[in-house]
C-alpha cells in the first residue's frame, strides 16, 4: 500500500472538525479515511467513520420514534 502523503494534516483536520462544529458533525459532513494525511488519525477516523455509518439507521429511527411515526 502506498503511503498517503497529502490530505488534512493534524492541525488542519482540527481546524475542519472545528469549522464543520464537532467530529459528529464532520462525519455527516462525509470527511473520508482517505481525505487525512495522518496514517495514525486516518486509522482512527476509518473506526469512526464505520461506527457512525452503523449507528445512523439507529438515528433516523429514533428521530421517526420521537415524531410518533
Amino acid at each position: 500500500m502506498e503511503a498517503k502523503t497529502s490530505g488534512y494534516d493534524r492541525d488542519l483536520l482540527a481546524y475542519k472538525i472545528k469549522w464543520e462544529g464537532g467530529i459528529l458533525a464532520t462525519l455527516d459532513y462525509g470527511l473520508r479515511p482517505e481525505d487525512i494525511a495522518d496514517a495514525d488519525l486516518r486509522e482512527a477516523w476509518s473506526k469512526l467513520v464505520a461506527l457512525h455509518s452503523r449507528m445512523r439507521p439507529l438515528v433516523r429511527d429514533f428521530e421517526a420514534r420521537l415524531k410518533g411515526r
